[in-house]
Formats: structure tokens, C-alpha cells, sequence
């Protein structure tokens, strides 16, 4: 059966709290619209080797389908994936350091035993400037495409380039779209350029992450994005399915400055929406 398949981080599903939030979230949308059902492999915190895992599983199993519409949300290259991590959410670990008292106890135990080694590699492996997972993955995907030409393939960035890194991401420009693959690359196209830029000022993001009294750090906007520019992003992703096209991306549509003032953030920080 045809369907949406869906891999990536938090931008594209809080599985935590799946039962709250998987109807409000973009990938739904476009299920919707496009009257299909969908799978999403998305864990909030996971890294790019955890979702390659799932696709690779996924496309050689009984559930993949040769019409199937497969969307990658690309997340920061350094996040790790290990299968000794009690959870691939702890690709963000180095997130951790500060509250790690309020984690889990086995979450604690996996760090307290390697965070050294984890650091290490994180800030020498997978340091920006020598890092080329993105333009690897993007690659391969624009090469599976290509033999699977029943499917349309679209990966899109989650977040910008760290300045060290820009030589490496400068390469994604050689990537162009086919008749199947369709990708999304451009710095300004990125999730979290589309979720920053829905606050003026600009500082307001990081108030409403420090000043949510019930959880601080999280972000009650499901998948980082208003509601408005979840339908927005799901109907453009439609109009480049059904037209086959990168046409029908248009970054001016999103709404921008949605939140204008700390009593705006107060009022958004209560529950998912």
C-alpha cells in the first residue's frame, strides 16, 4: 500500500508524546491532504545514523512499498547513535549535561560511563569541518531515487550550517532535483530558520525555552513550528508531490513574527499546540 514514510528528529515528531501530539503534527497534514496513511521513524533527539538504520530496515522489509513517499528531515550532523544508548534520543546527550539529575537513571548511567568518549567523538569525528554525513546521505538518497524511480524521495534540512562547516555544505548545491527527488537544502529553507524566524526579536525563542516553568528547554510548538506554518509546510510539500516539483517551494509564504512579546511566549508555553 502507498503511503508517506517519515524520518528525522523532534521536527518531525515528539514521540514522547505521541499520543498527544501525532495529530498535530506536519506529517499528519499531509497524510491528510494527501489521503494516505503514514509511518513515521522520527525520534526526538536522534541523529542521522539512527534514521539511516530505519531506512535501510524499512525499504528491504514486507512494509515498503514502490510507491511510497519517502521524506527525510535531516538533523544535526554530530548527534550520535549508538545501540548501548538506552534510548536513540540521547543523540542530544551533550543537551543533557546540565539537567542530568532529572533524567532517567539508566540515561545518567550511559553518560556518567561515556561521556568522555562521546565528547570526543562528537568534537573531533563529527566536528563540523571534517563532517560529511549530510552530503553523504543526500547522495545516496539522490542514487536510490534514481533506481527507484516509482518513488518520490524529498530530504529537507532541519537545521543551518555551523560556520566551520560551511565549505562542506556549499557541496549540497552540486545536488539538483529529478523527476523523483526533490531536495530541500538551501540554508533559508531550513526547519529551524522557518521556526526562529516566527518570533521578532529574535531572543524571544530562547526566553520561552528558559522561562517554561513546567519543563525548561522544551518547546510546546509542535515540531518546533506554529500550526500555521505546519499547514503551510504540508500543503507545499503536496503541490511538489503532485506537481513533481521544486516550484511549489516558496520559503515567503511562512509566517514570520508570530510572536512579538514575552506575554506571547507566557500564553505559549502551557500545552502542546
Amino acid at each position: 500500500m502507498k503511503k508517506i514514510v517519515v524520518f528525522g528528529d523532534s521536527y518531525v515528531r515528539y514521540d514522547w508524546v505521541s499520543a498527544e501530539t501525532d495529530h498535530m503534527t506536519w506529517p499528519y497534514y499531509l497524510s491528510q491532504l494527501l489521503d494516505i496513511p503514514i509511518i513515521t521513524f522520527g525520534i526526538s533527539g536522534s541523529g542521522l545514523n539512527y534514521s539511516m538504520f530505519h531506512f535501510n530496515n524499512y525499504v528491504n522489509s514486507n512494509d515498503y512499498d514502490p510507491e511510497d513517499i519517502i521524506i527525510w528531515a535531516l538533523t544535526n550532523e554530530q548527534r550520535l547513535f549508538d545501540f548501548s544508548m538506552p534510548n536513540p534520543s540521547m543523540g542530544i546527550f551533550y543537551n543533557l549535561l546540565d539537567v542530568l539529575d532529572n533524567r532517567p537513571p539508566e540515561e545518567r548511567e550511559w553518560i556518567q560511563k561515556n561521556k568522555k568518549h562521546a565528547l570526543w567523538v562528537m568534537e573531533n569525528i563529527l566536528h563540523p569541518s571534517i563532517n560529511y554525513s549530510i552530503i553523504k546521505i543526500v547522495s545516496f538518497l539522490q542514487v536510490w531515487a534514481s533506481r527507484n524511480t516509482q518513488n518520490i524521495v524529498i530530504p529537507i534540512r532541519c537545521f543551518t550550517t555551523l560556520p566551520e562547516g560551511e565549505k562542506i555544505t556549499k557541496l549540497l548545491d552540486l545536488i539538483d532535483e529529478t523527476e523523483n527527488f526533490f531536495p530541500i537544502l538551501k540554508e533559508n529553507d531550513t526547519l529551524s530558520v522557518i521556526s526562529g524566524a516566527e518570533f521578532n526579536p529574535t531572543w524571544l525563542h530562547n526566553y520561552m525555552l528558559e522561562k517554561n516553568a513546567n519543563a525548561p528547554g522544551l518547546d510546546y510548538r509542535v515540531n518546533h513550528i506554529s500550526p500555521e506554518n505546519r499547514k503551510i509546510l504540508a500543503n507545499q510539500l503536496f503541490r511538489i508531490i503532485n506537481n513533481r516539483s521544486l516550484r511549489y517551494w516558496n520559503r515567503s509564504e511562512f509566517k514570520e513574527g508570530l510572536y512579538t512579546n514575552k506575554s506571547d511566549i507566557d500564553k505559549i508555553n502551557i500545552q502542546f499546540f
